[in-house]
């Protein structure tokens, strides 16, 4: 395992699946296996992809409450 692999496979899980239970485990199994600095680098590329969904949902619920406004 090496760090390229692992980081590669964020993009294409995406946000959501990131945030799932079973795929952070995956995900921190196959980074315990990496050196020390690579681990952080990948606990960190994690949580950057999970804030990226918590983001977007923020921006989904402002434009919910825009609209929801709109028509009123």
């Amino acid at each position: 395992m090496n760090i390229s692999t692992l980081l590669n496979v964020l993009p294409v899980v995406g946000p959501v699946i990131a945030k799932a239970p079973e795929f952070v485990a995956l995900y921190q199994a196959a980074a315990s296996l990496l050196n020390d600095p690579d681990q952080a680098t990948a606990k960190e590329a994690l949580a950057d992809i999970q804030v990226d969904n918590d983001e977007g949902h923020a921006r989904l619920q402002a434009k919910l409450a825009a609209v929801a406004a709109a028509d009123d």
